[in-house]
């Protein structure tokens, strides 16, 4: 666990309580609630988003796209699936009219 950055304009170092480490970059991951509770209902398959080839999940007007819909998680998937899922989401509400 990091206990203090070190670094000006740019991360230079991160001192933890094992040490002091010479680093150009850090990622910080913040603790958030399991989807399943986020959304009641959501269905799930493992621990990822269930969605159809259009980024549906089981319920409508939901559309899901990255790596909550699992592996693998690779930014070229989440565009091509966000892209999918915004297209989608328009084509859904258009329909609503």
């Amino acid at each position: 666990r990091p206990l203090r950055f070190h670094g000006k304009q740019k991360l230079t170092g991160v001192t933890t309580s094992e040490g002091e480490y010479e680093v150009e970059g850090a990622f910080i991951e913040r603790a958030s609630l399991p989807l399943e509770r986020l959304l009641p209902g959501l269905q799930m398959e493992n621990e990822a988003i269930k969605v159809n080839r259009q980024m549906m999940t089981n319920i409508p007007g939901v559309f899901a796209a990255g790596d909550c819909t699992g592996k693998p998680w690779q930014i070229a998937k989440a565009v091509g699936e966000g892209l999918i899922a915004a297209l989608a989401a328009v084509g859904y509400l258009s329909a609503l009219k």
